[in-house]
């Protein structure tokens, strides 16, 4: 199953930001999204999710849960599961 680490490193492959320069556009603490990004932490803040939610549609359940979705679904399936429908 994917790590806070992994899924942060997602989000930032996504965005194509560096975690200072996402930590300004969310307004969100930069020592928190390096201990992520250290692998210091077990647990997704639920905060970054619900703001990685508003601002880029990331699904919260993916970014909370530690679901795997690579593991379980075929790769056009993925990004239903990663982001939040958007219709």
């Amino acid at each position: 199953m994917p790590t806070p680490k992994q899924r942060l490193d997602i989000v930032l492959e996504y965005t194509g930001m560096n975690l200072e320069e996402l930590s300004k556009k969310l307004g969100y603490d930069k020592e928190t999204l390096s201990a992520i990004y250290n692998g210091l932490t077990d647990n997704f803040p639920p905060q970054l999710a619900q703001l990685l939610n508003q601002e880029y549609k990331f699904n919260t359940k993916w970014l909370l849960d530690n679901v795997d979705v690579f593991a379980k679904k075929q790769h056009e399936d993925i990004n239903k599961d990663i982001f939040d429908n958007q219709n």
